[in-house]
């Protein structure tokens, strides 16, 4: 027979999550004294699990007398198994004095409130291109006592997008975790805007939603706007007519701009670079959604041309879009090509231009000047161009007027507009048996109001003409064709002047006649005839030059010393060989020519025993000689040289006149058809202008002027 005896208030409990209690009451049927303690287990349950689950009130009892009884108060806390709807429970009595244990069984039903599963992502911002493949984790938590099947459900996306459908499921156990992961992978680029796109994943137990977490995917932008412009070329009008064509359509291009990108172009327009082009795009602007091809047609005209030929002009057309993400087209711009046509159609062109040109040739040959009917043989400037004078075989001297500034011949260089002949000052036009002039020299007196010209003929003549009252004076009348006049040089008060009259240098006073018997007036009979005359910068001696070379010195003391310089330029054939040029510097260095092509410059400072120190010297072709020289200087003492061939060639040097070493440059070559007779030279210089002003005569009859703009 048991000594405990014990009972218990319920064999069943129902918990729903908050605690429950129920009593054991234990009697002491033994003897004596004993005392008593409860425990409680769960069928199942982890044996580690401990009595956190329950309390027990009291722990142990205190000892109580035979036959007395004493109460013990059992309270659930919580389930000791998860996810259990029924437990069984067994109630164990013992006593610390007494070897005997009475058992009890409780039903425990679980009826606890359910809770919401707790579905999140771990990544739930995603950034990819079309055609890419992404995985979306979903991580489900089920905090229930009791195992879940779950399905969950994403939304928001094509379905395409899925790989294996919006709808996955998973089994968590009670107080477990569990994850899936959606695949995604979105379609061609076309059929994938750029944007945000949301995203929903639901979880649903027995079709009932318990748990959701939101996400989005942006579809980043690509791709890109194929433009294309046909046709590359137009022409207007469309076909050259052989009439002219007024009326004409607009020249027409056709435009493309296919969309081959995920963004939306919501408005393209475009623009073309051709401020003179009146263009038009019909329509004005349009939109393009992806995969979607926008045409559009630009009509271009153009204000044409009446005269010349076709013309090209290049049309750069330049797409606009609204959506800059993309940034430009591809190409970013086209360039066409537009060509005119002009109004008047070629040959109405080239007839009309036909009868412009007679017509200006007749206008020429009304407005033609007349000039020399023979070779020109000598031409002179006075100090300031206002007056420029040509002597011919003609007989003639005639007055020029220099236009270097007119247009015709600042700009194209036509010789008929850069001389305008003003008058026959000496001698008859076709005259049947005329006196031929052989040298001019052109000086002004102190009285700039008479302005004279000493005429030396080819008979031996010598003349001296008033430009302004055109009256002659004879200065030398007896005629020897023996002794013609080669050259004449003045002095600076023109009181006097020499002349090289065959092979006689002659001086003659210009207040008295002129005898050439007086010896007086001979200076020097070479017996060769002379061809140059200078005088040497500081007037006291003269220097002629001639025949086989020689140039001699004459001072021009009282008496006459002269200085044969014994031949400065050696003779290549010793009787044909003349000197053609002599012209001096400031600094006494001597600039000579001959027939043969020699070019020589001497230092007159450095002479011993009639030799001179050369600076420089120079041949051209044997074939080719020097006819005439002339020299000016600008206001930088650098001086310019002009010479004229017998090839027709006129060469412009220039040099600065140092006396140890002289380089010259040339500065520029004029080609002339037959030889040049005479050349003379100027520096003209003011506000406007920086020039030399070259005059020529030669042997087809002209008289020409030339301009070089110094730099």
């Amino acid at each position: 027979m048991s000594n405990i005896s014990s009972t218990i208030s319920t064999k069943v409990l129902h918990f729903n999550d908050s605690p429950v209690s129920f009593e054991v009451i234990v009697k002491n049927l033994s003897s004596g004294y004993a005392s008593f303690k409860v425990n409680l287990g769960a069928a199942g349950a982890d044996p580690n699990i401990g009595d956190h689950w329950y309390s027990l009130d009291p722990i142990t009892s205190t000892l109580i007398p035979s036959g007395d009884s004493t109460k013990f108060k059992i309270k659930i806390l919580s389930t000791p198994i998860l996810g259990m709807d029924l437990i069984n429970l067994e109630v164990r009595v013992a006593s610390v004095e007494l070897p005997d244990i009475n058992y009890h069984n409780v039903k425990l039903y679980i009826s606890s409130v359910v809770e919401q599963l707790k579905v999140y992502l771990p990544v739930d911002s995603f950034a990819i291109y079309p055609r890419k493949i992404l995985d979306i984790p979903v991580r489900v938590s089920n905090p229930n006592h009791y195992s879940t099947d779950v399905i969950l459900r994403l939304s928001g996306l094509d379905d395409r997008w899925l790989e294996r459908g919006s709808e996955r499921r998973l089994k968590i156990g009670a107080g477990k975790e569990g994850e899936i992961k959606f695949t995604c992978q979105t379609p061609i680029v076309k059929e994938t805007p750029c944007g945000i796109y949301p995203f929903m994943v639901k979880a649903y137990v027995r079709n009932e939603e318990w748990g959701k977490a939101g996400g989005n995917i942006e579809i980043r932008p690509i791709g890109t706007v194929f433009f294309t412009v046909t046709p590359q070329s137009h022409t207007l009008p469309p076909k050259n007519s052989w009439l002219p064509q007024f009326k004409i359509e607009p020249a027409r291009y056709y435009l493309s701009l296919k969309n081959a990108s995920n963004v939306a172009q919501n408005h393209i327009t475009i623009a073309v670079e051709d401020s003179n082009c009146n263009c038009r795009v019909i329509p004005d602007s349009g939109a393009a959604k992806p995969g979607i091809t926008l045409n559009l047609n630009l009509e271009a005209r153009k204000k044409r041309h009446w005269w010349g030929l076709k013309r090209k002009y290049p049309l750069k057309i330049i797409p606009s879009l609204s959506e800059r993400r993309l940034n430009t087209t591809d190409p970013s711009s086209h360039t066409v090509e537009l060509w005119v046509y002009p109004l008047l159609p070629l040959w109405l062109q080239l007839g009309l231009s036909a009868i412009t040109i007679a017509l200006i040739l007749w206008l020429l040959s009304l407005l033609s000047i007349k000039g020399h009917t023979d070779q020109v043989n000598s031409v002179t400037f006075d100090n300031n161009i206002d007056t420029i004078l040509s002597g011919s075989r003609d007989g003639t001297v005639r007055k020029w007027k220099a236009t270097p500034d007119h247009i015709l011949c600042q700009g194209l260089n036509w010789q008929r507009f850069c001389l305008h002949h003003q008058a026959i000052l000496f001698g008859e036009e076709n005259a049947s048996n005329p006196d031929e002039i052989e040298v001019i020299k052109l000086r002004s007196d102190n009285n700039a109001s008479r302005e004279f010209a000493f005429i030396g003929f080819d008979s031996g003549r010598v003349s001296k003409l008033n430009i302004r009252t055109h009256r002659e004076e004879t200065l030398i009348d007896n005629q020897d064709s023996s002794n013609r006049i080669l050259d004449i040089a003045l002095s600076p008060d023109l009181k006097t002047i020499y002349l090289g009259r065959g092979t006689r240098l002659l001086r003659c006073n210009l207040e008295e006649k002129c005898d050439t018997n007086n010896d007086s007036n001979n200076l020097i009979r070479p017996k060769k005839s002379i061809h140059a005359l200078t005088l040497t910068p500081d007037h006291q001696s003269i220097l002629a030059g001639g025949q086989e070379n020689d140039i001699f010195m004459v001072g021009l003391g009282g008496k006459h010393k002269v200085s044969n310089f014994n031949r400065l330029h050696p003779p290549i054939n010793k009787e044909s060989d003349q000197i053609t040029g002599l012209k001096f510097t400031q600094n006494n260095i001597l600039v000579s020519s001959d027939n043969r092509g020699l070019l020589q410059i001497w230092n007159f400072n450095e002479c011993n025993n009639g030799k001179c120190k050369l600076l420089y010297s120079s041949h051209k072709s044997q074939r080719v000689g020097i006819k005439t020289i002339a020299l000016t200087k600008d206001e930088s003492d650098r001086y310019y040289l002009a010479t004229g061939d017998t090839d027709g060639k006129i060469e412009l040097w220039s040099f600065k006149p140092n006396l140890r070493s002289v380089k010259l440059q040339l500065e520029k070559t004029i080609k002339y058809p037959q030889e040049i007779r005479s050349v003379d030279i100027i520096h003209q210089r003011n506000s406007s202008h920086n020039r030399l002003l070259i005059l020529s005569g030669s042997r087809d009859y002209k008289v020409r002027l030339d301009i070089h703009n110094i730099k």
